[in-house]
């Protein structure tokens, strides 16, 4: 079931599709569409949400342009680390005889030492390069990279370390600027789109909203405006176009207003409805663990979800805590009767 909300113009008609009642924590759809109903087309249609109870998840054009710089993030480290592979197979020597391996080491140690500081350095990026050559290792696209890969790279031996993490960066380093491409693509073709709403045409665009966490049910509105040019009115155009839905609190809402309200009707029974105990004694303790979980269990089996068909249901935190008291106030009775029913 959806609830419809209409506004008329001589140009357009907007139509805001939303579920009459949506549970507080999931995801929904609203879909607005756009009817030409004047005799001319219409152009430039965009369709923006002004108030949505919830937050949007899935603005397509926006989602790609963040996925994008997603990409070129991590594009750049790849790359970043890939120019340390390549500098390190310019600068450290190839050593023979054990002098040679132990210059080694502690050239590889200070080298390594210059990276670690040059990564916690936020300014400048520290190298043992010289500097008529401290950019001529940076990658900036693929190209840099196959040129790197020839002069620095292709010479090591193939079980050398540093060429095989060049080999699986590399991998990476092409997958992604693969993936940086498709995504500029799909922008660009969603620009590329036909823009022109013809007479009698319906123009439809979708969100997907993640409704807000309640603990108690209330309304709320979706709001939207459509704009688009018109050659009848000449210029931009805005429509305005609002439904409301019910949204129902969240299922675990119960679960905690129960754990409230054993805790309550606990108390109420032992200081009230029973002879004085003894507070923080092991039978105290027990008796309102027992409350407790007798509370949540009762929770759980009179709560209401999307999918239940319940005669009985509790729909709030307040519901919960109704549930939870009477679990807490009359627990050694629920109790007894259950041990009745299981034992016979």
């Amino acid at each position: 079931m959806t609830t419809d909300r209409t506004t008329l113009d001589t140009d357009a008609r907007v139509q805001v599709r939303v579920p009459a009642t949506v549970f507080s924590g999931s995801t929904y759809s609203v879909t607005v569409e756009v009817l030409n109903v004047s005799q001319t087309p219409i152009r430039d249609i965009r369709v923006e949400p002004v108030e949505v109870p919830g937050t949007v998840i899935n603005r397509r054009q926006e989602g790609q342009r963040d996925r994008i710089t997603f990409l070129r993030d991590r594009f750049r480290r790849i790359a970043e680390e890939m120019r340390t592979q390549a500098e390190y197979a310019m600068l450290v020597p190839r050593a023979s005889g054990r002098l040679g391996r132990l210059y080694l080491r502690i050239y590889v140690a200070f080298f390594d030492f210059i990276k670690i500081m040059s990564s916690r350095m936020r300014s400048s990026r520290l190298t043992l390069l010289p500097a008529w050559s401290r950019r001529s290792l940076d990658i900036y696209g693929i190209e840099e990279a196959e040129d790197l890969q020839h002069a620095l790279i292709d010479p090591l031996n193939e079980s050398h370390p540093v060429k095989l993490s060049w080999n699986l960066a590399m991998a990476k380093l092409i997958r992604c600027n693969d993936e940086i491409k498709r995504a500029l693509q799909e922008i660009r073709e969603r620009k590329r789109e036909v823009r022109e709403l013809p007479p009698g045409g319906v123009n439809t665009t979708s969100f997907q909203i993640r409704s807000p966490l309640l603990f108690t049910q209330r309304k709320a509105e979706a709001v939207f405006q459509v704009y688009y040019d018109s050659d009848l009115h000449g210029g931009e155009q805005i429509l305005s176009a609002r439904s409301e839905v019910v949204l129902l609190a969240a299922p675990l809402s119960v679960i905690v207003g129960a754990v409230v309200g054993a805790i309550l009707g606990f108390l109420v029974r032992f200081v009230y409805l029973t002879e004085a105990g003894v507070w923080f004694s092991n039978a105290f303790w027990q008796d309102l663990v027992a409350s407790l979980a007798l509370g949540v269990l009762l929770a759980v089996l009179v709560r209401k979800t999307p999918e239940s068909r319940k005669p009985l249901t509790a729909e709030d935190f307040l519901g919960g805590v109704l549930v939870g008291s009477i679990a807490g106030m009359f627990s050694s009775r629920l109790i007894a009767l259950f041990e009745t029913i299981l034992t016979g």
